[in-house]
């Protein structure tokens, strides 16, 4: 599941396709499918899909198709300002190695992480194998508090978190106070967060939760 900063939510579906399985996108009342297969998505400012398919290629959806970028990559994501980074393909401690689009390519970044999101100032929050959570200062990596399986970030700066508790729906959710991780009801496997604030949450049973009460 990816959000854009305008509120615009994309998800993938559940049914295998070549590629990956079917994007949707939120009309405002259900899912209108789009074209091809991917394995990962995020939105950007434009309100337009960026993903990734189960060859790692990276796709950015232009309004009437997609277009092929350069590199491989297992994880993207976009900030409010629209800074993009993904997770490349290959192997390093602490996962794989992180990359920063500069408009035309991928600038490697230090450290490794399995998973990623993006503040609204451009700069990245990650997972790495060991489920650790950093926050990227500008010039070098952060450790914060807790353990995490997927983060997700707002246009506003709220984050939230899936940690590493079993809980009937996949694993606790938890959203960050700036110092620390404050729990709420509910489980998931996959987290977004709206411009607002408010997370959406994938389940294990692939189900679509929405957050409403107050943060």
């Amino acid at each position: 599941i990816g959000t854009s900063v305008h509120g615009v939510v994309w998800v993938l579906g559940i049914d295998p396709v070549p590629g990956g399985y079917t994007p949707f996108k939120w009309n405002g009342s259900d899912w209108d499918s789009y074209p091809g297969g991917l394995t990962r998505i995020a939105v950007d400012r434009q309100g337009n899909a960026w993903g990734i398919n189960s060859n790692n290629t990276i796709f950015r959806w232009h309004g009437s198709g997609w277009s092929s970028l350069p590199g491989e990559a297992t994880e993207i994501s976009i900030g409010a300002e629209g800074t993009v980074w993904i997770i490349g393909t290959n192997a390093v401690p602490g996962g794989y190695s992180p990359y920063k689009w500069d408009g035309s390519n991928w600038t490697q970044m230090p450290g490794g992480l399995t998973r990623i999101t993006v503040d609204p100032f451009g700069n990245a929050w990650g997972i790495n194998d060991d489920n650790t959570i950093y926050r990227w200062n500008g010039s070098g990596w952060e450790g914060l508090p807790g353990q995490a399986t997927d983060i997700g970030v707002g246009a506003d700066g709220t984050v939230w978190i899936i940690g590493t508790n079993a809980v009937a729906g996949g694993y606790g959710i938890y959203k960050w106070n700036g110092s620390n991780w404050d729990g709420v009801s509910g489980g998931g496997v996959g987290i977004a967060v709206r411009s607002d604030g408010y997370a959406w949450i994938v389940n294990t049973s692939n189900e679509i939760l929405r957050y409403t009460e107050e943060r």
